[in-house]
């Protein structure tokens, strides 16, 4: 995650900072997606660990993008 830009404040006048996140346990999604939210960010929720973790890791398609939600 970039600091620079989540650091002032996740939301922007374009819109909310994107977090994404996988995970194998639903159950901890549930609330970790409720507090990211109630920080201001726009969690993006990617599935399970293989997938989405891939997705995300260093190297990934994913990884060090910058990503506003605008809705």
């Amino acid at each position: 995650m970039f600091a620079t830009y989540t650091a002032p404040d996740p939301q922007h006048q374009d819109g909310n900072q994107v977090v994404f996140l996988a995970s194998d346990d639903e159950s901890a999604k549930t609330p970790f997606t409720r507090l990211l939210t109630e920080f201001g960010f726009a969690p993006v929720d990617l599935g399970a660990l293989r997938e989405g973790g891939a997705l995300m890791q260093l190297g990934g398609p994913l990884s060090g993008k910058h990503f506003l939600f605008q809705g």
